[in-house]
Formats: structure tokens, C-alpha cells, sequence
């Protein structure tokens, strides 16, 4: 076994020795390109105004891309829109170089910040049946998008409302409101970062960690800097800061829903990683309280059971949800076994289907 190890791994290097040139051109090189100038009289800061820049290079760069991944998708056939190709292609695109700069406008009185990002494209890893299969997300990562284009835009409006205020009183009225825009801007792009970097197929963990950290200054509850961070540490195997990142986030006050997902997680961490039942216990049913003072009922049982999960070939496909996840938890806990339906088909003595769905976990706890 171990001899064939090694000669298939020889073997593939050898392959990808004589196919480099193959490979390579199949990678696309782009650059993009983003301006944002930065008004002193509303104390913009560098940084504020550079990711301006990097979402307008961003922009640019995905366009671009874009045109590659429609030489690959019909895209009459599959009915994917333009916009969605765009979310797609950013999704995909390697970044490999980036370069901030910036030079004095307006007579020296203000700063311009041009950002240059070169990025790449591999065309091989396009694949369309991906595309159509991530549609949901792609359509939240688009709606992010449509909300940080309109956010741009206010931002737009209020520098120039501020430019003509005559009153002290009005400027003060017109930088709080250009603050708060400002605020959602950035949490709204680091929201669709970590979106974007879900969508990769080959998640980069190292990436998503400080993007969540960032987030999480600006807004230290949110939900998606709790969720992409919570992940990160699983998957990088760190189950002693998973606890203390779970309890950390239940001891400030969080939100009942951020709340859920944390006893969730915590459940899970106990049950599945440590197997112990009686601390995981105590975490799903502090989640249980929390649904059913949230959520009536018959909300519970839509989120649960009204899904249309189903098993196939031992590979489990459709929607779930983290109050889905708590309750099957309880259910493994507690020993209490779903129901559902089984579809076997045997043709000529052979299984050629066999298909678990329609299942059903107790909500009623």
C-alpha cells in the first residue's frame, strides 16, 4: 500500500511537470482598477476611503472576469443573469497583487486613493452546474452588492449636500448621517466578503478569520462575523477556542438568534467532539428555551421538518438551518430516532435507487 502511495504521487508530479503549460494557460491574469477621494472636512479616514478604492477595483476586476465564466455557461440555457455571473466570477478570482497609492486633487486640498488589484482566473475550475447549484447564496451575495452600490450612492449625495450646507448645524446633521452610511457601507462589504469567500469552493480559512475581526469591530455582535469565525475555528480543528469564542459571545448580551447559534454549536462541540452527553444536554436545552420564546410552534416545525432534506446514496442534499441542527441534536441525545420514508428500487437483483426522505424529528420537546 504504502509502495503505491508513492508511485502514484510520482506519477502525478510527472503529470503536472509536462502539463504546466496546459494548466497555466488556462489562468486568467486581470487588473482592476478603483479611485475614492477623501473629503477632510468630514474626517474620512485612510482607511475608510481605501475600501472605497478596493470595492471599486473589486467591481472592475469581477466584470472583467465575468466575460470568462459566460465562455463557459450557456447562459440563455441555464437562465443565470449578468449579475449573478459577476457574483460568481469575484468568487473565483485569486487575488495575486495589490497596490495602494495615492496623489493630492483639488489644488492639494484633498486626497485621491487609487487602489490596483491584480487578480487571476483559473477557466479550467469553471463549472456551470456549480453556478446553478449555489444560486441562493449568489443571490444574497447579489442583493450585498445592490446594497453597497446604493449605500456608495448616499454616501455620494451627502458629500455633495454637505459641500453646499451653509449652517454649522446643517453640516453636523449631514456628517452624522454620512458616519452611519459610512458604518453600513463597511459592515455590508464585510458581510459579502465572507459570502464571497463561502462560495469558493476551496475556502481559504486564513482569510476569513481576519475579515470576521474586522467585522466584528465595527458591529461586535454581528451574526455573520460570528458564524464565519466560530467555522474557521472548527475547521482549523481549535476546539478549545471555539468554547471560550461561544461563551464569550453568550456572556455580552448577544442577540436571542446569535444566542441559538451558539448553544448549537456548543451542543455540538460537547456531543460530537468530546462525547458528552451531559454538557451537551445542558447547551441544547438552553437553545430549545431560547426557540420556543422566539418562535411559536408551528414556526419550530417549519424550521425543522419543513424542508425537503432528503438522503440519497448515503449523500444528504437540501436546505438546513441552525435551528434545524438543534433540535436533530436533541433528538441524537435523547435517543429518539426520526421518521421518515425509504424508497428502495432493485432492478435485475441490483439496488439502482435508494432514498431516504420526507424526515421528521420530534419538535414537541
Amino acid at each position: 500500500m504504502f509502495e503505491k502511495k508513492i508511485f502514484l504521487l510520482t506519477l502525478a508530479t510527472l503529470f503536472l511537470v509536462f502539463n504546466f503549460s496546459v494548466a497555466s494557460a488556462e489562468i486568467k491574469i486581470i487588473t482592476g482598477t478603483g479611485e475614492y477621494t477623501i473629503d477632510k472636512n468630514l474626517r474620512e479616514t485612510f482607511e475608510e476611503a481605501t475600501e472605497h478604492a478596493r470595492e471599486e477595483a473589486k467591481t472592475s476586476a469581477a466584470n472583467q472576469a465575468a466575460f470568462y465564466v459566460e465562455s463557459k455557461v450557456d447562459v440563455k440555457n441555464n437562465q443565470l443573469v449578468e449579475s449573478r455571473i459577476k457574483v460568481y466570477a469575484a468568487a473565483i478570482m485569486r487575488q495575486i497583487d495589490e497596490d495602494i497609492h495615492f496623489e493630492l486633487v483639488d489644488g492639494g486640498k484633498n486626497t485621491k486613493i487609487i487602489c490596483v488589484l491584480k487578480v487571476e482566473v483559473d477557466t479550467s475550475k469553471i463549472n456551470p452546474e456549480d453556478i446553478l447549484g449555489r444560486d441562493l447564496q449568489l443571490q444574497k451575495v447579489e442583493e450585498q452588492n445592490l446594497r453597497i452600490q446604493q449605500l456608495e450612492e448616499e454616501n455620494k449625495k451627502l458629500k455633495a449636500q454637505f459641500e453646499q450646507a451653509t449652517s454649522e448645524k446643517q453640516k453636523s446633521e449631514i456628517k452624522n448621517r454620512f458616519d452611519k452610511t459610512q458604518q453600513q457601507f463597511l459592515i455590508t462589504k464585510l458581510e459579502r466578503d465572507l459570502d464571497l469567500l463561502d462560495l469558493d469552493s476551496a475556502i481559504d480559512w486564513q482569510k476569513i478569520l481576519p475579515t470576521a475581526a474586522r467585522l466584528q469591530e465595527l458591529d461586535p455582535l454581528n451574526p455573520s462575523a460570528f458564524r464565519a469565525t466560530i467555522y474557521a475555528y472548527r475547521e482549523q480543528g481549535d476546539l478549545k477556542k471555539s468554547l471560550d469564542y461561544c461563551n464569550r459571545i453568550l456572556s455580552s448580551n448577544c442577540p436571542d438568534d446569535t444566542a441559538i447559534e451558539a448553544y448549537t454549536q456548543l451542543g455540538d462541540i460537547y456531543f460530537n467532539e468530546f462525547n458528552d452527553k451531559t454538557n451537551a444536554k445542558i447547551f441544547v436545552d438552553k437553545g430549545i428555551a431560547l426557540c420556543k420564546k422566539n418562535y411559536s410552534a408551528a414556526m419550530i416545525e417549519k424550521f425543522v421538518n419543513g424542508t425537503n432534506f432528503q438522503i440519497s446514496d448515503f449523500t444528504p442534499t437540501g436546505k438546513t438551518n441552525t435551528i434545524r441542527e438543534l433540535y436533530i441534536l436533541k433528538s441524537d441525545i435523547e435517543n429518539i430516532f426520526p421518521v421518515f420514508t425509504r424508497i428502495s428500487v432493485v432492478e435485475d437483483m441490483l439496488l439502482t435507487e435508494d432514498r431516504i426522505h420526507d424526515i421528521k424529528y420530534k419538535t414537541n420537546w
